[in-house]
């Protein structure tokens, strides 16, 4: 399965050399031009040894490939900054930006799960703008006809693999069928116990 992970930081990239480890086709997708070129060129270091070690792997990385616009995907994780706002609220706007760039290219079918911190509501923003963008991937009754999942990220750098290997998840499908899709993927490298609820 072709897997698009958006967002090559603290704990996009782990995921997507995490998925590439586990026999997905990944594209990493990232705005930083430099960051691209560092990875496609082989010249990025990690902090940590784990990190390192699968990166400098050839049969683990002859899986993945860096760019800085989606393609298409059986699944897209976005892992992109919320940073809080002077008035406390999550900035959305990467999210929204990556909710864009995906519109292009997702398809029915497709697994759209979200890693990024938001607030609880972001199922709302996410399926309003998607509909906006694509209303032909709503059925009649304005349901989505594509999987969408929220799975918030719970890693401290320096031990980021053994935490996203080893931490129980937790994943609020905006039905159950799209937790259960999520839930598929993650299982493939998560070990910890994955538990399923709504997406609020």
């Amino acid at each position: 399965m072709k897997v698009s992970i958006i967002g090559l930081g603290y704990v996009g990239l782990p995921t997507a050399l995490l998925a590439a480890k586990s026999g997905f086709e990944v594209s990493g997708i990232d705005i930083d031009s430099e960051k691209i070129d560092q990875l496609n060129n082989n010249k990025f270091t990690f902090d940590e040894f784990a990190l390192n070690e699968i990166f400098q792997n050839p049969e683990i990385m002859k899986n993945i490939r860096f760019q800085s616009k989606s393609d298409s995907a059986d699944i897209f994780v976005i892992a992109v900054p919320t940073p809080i706002q002077e008035d406390k609220t999550s900035d959305l706007s990467y999210v929204l930006s990556a909710i864009e760039d995906i519109a292009k290219v997702l398809k029915p079918g497709n697994t759209l799960i979200i890693e990024s911190t938001c607030p609880v509501n972001i199922a709302d923003h996410v399926i309003a703008k998607i509909q906006n963008l694509l209303p032909k991937l709503f059925n009649d009754l304005n349901q989505p006809l594509f999987h969408l999942s929220y799975c918030p990220e719970r890693v401290l750098p320096g031990n980021t693999v053994s935490e996203i290997i080893n931490n129980p998840r937790a994943i609020g499908g905006y039905t159950n069928e799209s937790a259960i899709q999520a839930k598929c993927f993650y299982s493939a490298f998560v070990k910890g116990d994955i538990s399923i609820t709504n997406i609020k």
